[in-house]
């Protein structure tokens, strides 16, 4: 290849030669064009001897940002200050707690409605006077129907696991006469009866309480063995308090066939103790029979095993036609444990059972999720397009009743009639739309939230007529 002879011309107008036979081509490359002379112009002069790439970038202290498309490159510079973006405040919003379905149109069930339906027109059929004529299917209610009695009836139920630790205590724990101090006796008829009928009496929501043991497990205080014992108490319709045993009906309705019998009994038997929760208890006792002072049981720490609220049994709803209470009920059911005959190991002594009133029982008809097992969701008849369903209370004596629920406008939405309010009352919504089946005058189409810009609109308008009316006398005059 032959490199062509350059001649170039300086400032003061004389031929430079040394640069001939040179390649001196890229010289004559625009200023603008060269890549390497846009790199100089941002490089300060000190550091203009820099002649790698690793060294220049070094040098200025500068990184190459790639973008995505890797089409353009700039210069960022490493020092350059981090703008933190600006965290603003979210606004708070109304505190409900069904937002889930506001935007659910369809959240009405009418299967389920009529489902309902006919649930009540069945309890109310049954009574305490016709109902040995029903099958045994017909006097049990689906599960779901007592939905919500865990948390709902968590206080009785734990009247009857307070009974059962007591028992449970008592049985396990041998405490022997102490120098003048005489020991408790065995446990006694009359003092089973009494913790039955106090707890009834001192919860009016509690139907009935029992405490039944197993056969041959109790032993009186005289040392007889009773082969079976239940005493049970119940709060009858007229307010009056009533007590029995159960022992004495006959083996066809002996209180070991029973549900909630055999359940905790197949559980305990045949697991034996095993998920138990191991109890321990400091006791004091008088130094003295006067009582002058105290000093805490020689044998202490006294340990005793006994079930938690977890170990009990909810059954039904079911109504009670061969026992006492005589009604639509729940049972709560935990067990107790004692030492066996050779006092070396515990073992399961009986039941101790809590009757709660469903119509005591407050129902839920607001729409839920699909795996709730509640028989009474999706019934409520709200209009879910401007408005949300919120469940309410029930009065003591409208508790296990269709209607219990508010039906509450949603955001952007306002209370149609002229009334402080900004929801429908449920006993009314149903009340409406029975009507409406019944093809009666009914105002339920109406019962429904409106765009809340309605109003500002037609106080807009009413602002305008009146501007436009006092310039049109101004102008008058």
């Amino acid at each position: 290849m032959v490199i062509p002879n350059i001649v170039v011309t300086n400032n003061t107008g004389t031929s430079d030669t040394s640069n001939i036979g040179k390649r001196s081509v890229p010289r004559l490359i625009p200023m603008h064009d060269s890549p390497i002379r846009r790199r100089k112009r941002m490089v300060p002069k000190a550091t203009q001897v820099a002649t790698s790439r690793e060294q220049f970038l070094k040098t200025v202290n500068v990184k190459i940002a790639t973008e995505t498309d890797k089409r353009k490159k700039r210069l960022v510079p490493r020092n350059r200050p981090v703008v933190k973006r600006q965290k603003f405040k979210s606004r708070s919003k109304r505190n409900v707690d069904h937002d889930l379905y506001r935007d659910n149109l369809q959240a009405f069930d009418e299967q389920a409605y009529d489902r309902m339906i006919k649930l009540f027109r069945h309890i109310d059929n049954v009574t305490s006077s016709n109902c040995r004529g029903f099958k045994a299917e017909d006097l049990e209610l689906p599960g779901s129907v007592a939905n919500g009695v865990e948390e709902k009836f968590e206080t009785q139920a734990r009247t009857a696991l307070r009974l059962s630790h007591f028992l449970s205590n008592f049985l396990q724990n041998k405490i022997e006469t102490v120098g003048n101090l005489k020991a408790d006796k065995r446990l006694h008829v009359n003092q089973m009866f009494g913790e039955v009928i106090s707890n009834v009496m001192g919860d009016s929501r509690m139907r009935g309480c029992g405490i039944f043991f197993d056969q041959d497990k109790f032993i009186n205080r005289d040392g007889s063995q009773r082969e079976f014992f239940g005493p049970y108490a119940w709060r009858s319709d007229d307010g009056t308090y009533s007590a029995a045993d159960y022992a004495g009906e006959p083996m066809s309705n002996n209180y070991r066939q029973r549900t909630w019998f055999k359940r905790l009994k197949q559980r305990w038997v045949t697991t034996g103790t095993y998920g138990l929760d191991r109890y321990t208890m400091n006791s004091f006792i008088k130094s003295d029979r006067f009582g002058t002072s105290q000093r805490k049981y020689q044998q202490y720490p006294m340990f005793y095993s006994a079930p938690s609220y977890e170990d009990g049994r909810w059954i039904g709803p079911y109504f009670d036609c061969e026992g006492y209470a005589k009604d639509w009920i729940v049972t709560y059911s935990v067990p107790f444990f004692g030492l066996n005959i050779l006092g070396a190991q515990v073992e399961f002594k009986g039941v101790v059972i809590v009757d709660l009133r469903l119509k005591d029982l407050d129902i839920n008809q607001c729409p839920g999720l699909f795996y709730e097992p509640n028989y009474f969701k999706g019934t409520a008849r709200c209009h879910y397009e401007s408005t949300y369903c919120i469940p309410t209370p029930g009065m003591l004596d409208q508790k296990f009743q269709i209607g219990n629920y508010n039906c509450e406008c949603k955001q952007g939405y306002e209370y149609p009639f002229l009334r402080n309010a900004w929801f429908f009352d449920g006993k009314f919504m149903e009340q409406e739309y029975r009507k409406q089946q019944n093809g009666e005058f009914s105002r339920y189409s109406t019962l429904k939230c409106r765009i809340a810009a309605a109003r500002a609109s037609s106080i807009h308008v009413r602002w305008s007529v009146l501007a436009g009316a006092f310039f049109i006398m101004n102008w008058l005059r």
